[in-house]
């Protein structure tokens, strides 16, 4: 499983519809839509962080099984891939971690 597989299975979990988790976000249910099909398009850093605090989940959680899934695709049949590929993970990790700690200093 991957993103789009663990968005629909949180949002469910949750009993909320398409609908009602796009209204929370600010975005339409076709956005919503299309980041639940694996696919479809990915959200902002924004929205991935605005998915974390809604669903009340951990970013590990909501991204589990991503990098593996990156690491199959085609994405990933240049080493260059990888290595941009961890630095983009570094850096939503230190962008959501000061999220994070901004919203707790509130």
């Amino acid at each position: 499983m991957g993103f789009s597989e663990n968005l629909r299975e949180l949002r469910q979990a949750k009993k909320m519809t398409q609908e009602e988790l796009a209204k929370k976000l600010g975005v339409t249910r076709q956005a919503v839509i299309s980041w639940e099909d694996p696919k479809g398009k990915r959200p902002s850093f924004e929205f991935l962080v605005g998915l974390v605090f809604t669903l009340k989940v951990t970013w590990n959680r909501l991204m589990a099984g991503e990098i593996e899934r990156i690491k199959k695709s085609d994405i990933a049949k240049s080493g260059e891939a990888l290595l941009k590929l961890g630095e983009v993970a570094s850096e939503y990790h230190q962008a959501f971690d000061n999220t994070v700690r901004k919203e707790k200093e509130k």
